[in-house]
């Protein structure tokens, strides 16, 4: 028994200095991450250029929009160290001839590392990586066309790829580059958007809470719906519906949850045709296209036409039409509230799915804004 004492001692001890050194690898983890919450320290910073040249009917137009692009090192408890580029600046854009905007999606990028002077790059929607030699692959993304700089109505959202591939409506893309344009910029960057946008620049922008923060997401809000058809493999057949039966039928709630994920390649994205007041859209199986998306329309354009709708506490207008399918119509199920995210018809017998989907953008907030706008 007297010997056990010493024992428990050298126990205690090496149970403490444990203690100890595991309390100074946290303190090292902590002071490397910056914290519970994690820190950013700031490593390299400079501006790219993205230039857009576009035949538009036959004219050549160019524009060419300023970025910031900031790295950091850093990271917190999710996530570990790690490196990280963040941009800041506009989406590419360009005012085309009869005074539409087209603004493109997903080529407002940071050069890859390290970036040196001289830098070019070209985006090629074809690019197998995410980097060859000095092309970029542009990403897949949906281009938008705003129908009117001063008082826009609707948006026609194309297939971005297309542009750079055989054109869409006589617009194409000739080239797109991203270029280094320098470090320890002293001026600010601009606000190319606004600038060329005087509708967006009449809405006043301000941050969440702000009174003016309902203002700007009601004067700017768009409405409408991506509805298109998808070719689904035997593995996303659902076994809950007669493999038979022709179609189509609605899939909604705990019938859609009970299938497997149905994705697969696209065919086309149905054409909408809107009736006599916007209160019913029409779409068929056999009128499809690869290259137009869909078009949203400006929610306060549409409550002035008579549109059915409701508008939420903040009295912006959701729009809300009967959507008919080849005669199959869709009542009471479309947009029933702000945050839907759709339904989908299927085709057993083709396993085929039209998804349908509620977009509700408030293009205000994606556009660089002046903290008040005049």
């Amino acid at each position: 028994m007297a010997e056990a004492v010493p024992g428990r001692k050298r126990t205690i001890w090496l149970a403490l200095g444990g203690f100890l050194l595991a309390g100074s690898f946290l303190l090292l983890l902590v002071a490397n991450l910056g914290g519970p919450g994690g820190s950013h320290v700031e490593t390299d910073r400079y501006r790219v250029t993205t230039e857009i040249v576009l035949s538009d009917h036959g004219r050549e137009l160019r524009n060419t929009v300023a970025g910031e692009c900031v790295g950091y090192h850093g990271g917190n408890w999710n996530t570990g160290v790690h490196d990280s580029i963040v941009r800041q600046g506009d989406n590419p854009f360009l005012v085309l001839s009869d005074r539409s905007l087209l603004m493109f999606a997903d080529i407002n990028k940071c050069l890859p590392s390290p970036v040196n002077a001289g830098d070019v790059y070209t985006f090629d929607p074809d690019v197998t990586s995410a980097v060859l030699g000095r092309q970029i692959r542009m990403p897949f993304a949906h281009a938008w066309r705003f129908d009117d700089v001063d008082d826009p109505t609707s948006i026609r959202i194309y297939a971005q790829a297309e542009l750079f591939r055989s054109g869409v409506d006589d617009l194409k893309v000739v080239s797109a580059r991203l270029s280094f344009a320098g470090r320890n910029v002293g001026e600010p960057l601009p606000f190319a958007g606004e600038d060329a946008f005087p509708w967006l620049g009449r809405i006043p922008w301000a941050d969440v809470g702000k009174p003016d923060y309902a203002t700007h997401l009601h004067r700017s809000t768009f409405s409408g719906f991506e509805v298109q058809l998808h070719q689904l493999g035997e593995a996303q057949r659902c076994a809950k519906f007669d493999r038979d039966a022709e179609g189509p039928i609605l899939v909604e709630g705990d019938v859609w949850d009970a299938c497997p994920p149905w994705s697969g390649p696209g065919l086309g994205w149905l054409v909408a045709t809107p009736g006599s007041g916007f209160s019913r859209i029409d779409y068929a199986y056999g009128q499809r296209s690869t290259l137009h998306v869909a078009t949203l329309y400006r929610a306060t354009w549409l409550s002035e036409k008579g549109a059915p709708g409701v508008k939420d506490e903040d009295s912006i207008f959701y729009w809300r039409p009967e959507l008919c399918f080849d005669g199959l119509c869709v009542r009471g199920q479309a947009a029933r509230r702000p945050t839907w995210d759709g339904f989908r018809l299927y085709y057993p017998r083709k396993n085929q799915v039209i998804t349908v989907r509620w977009q509700s953008p408030a293009v205000s907030t994606i556009f660089r804004r002046r903290a008040k706008s005049s």
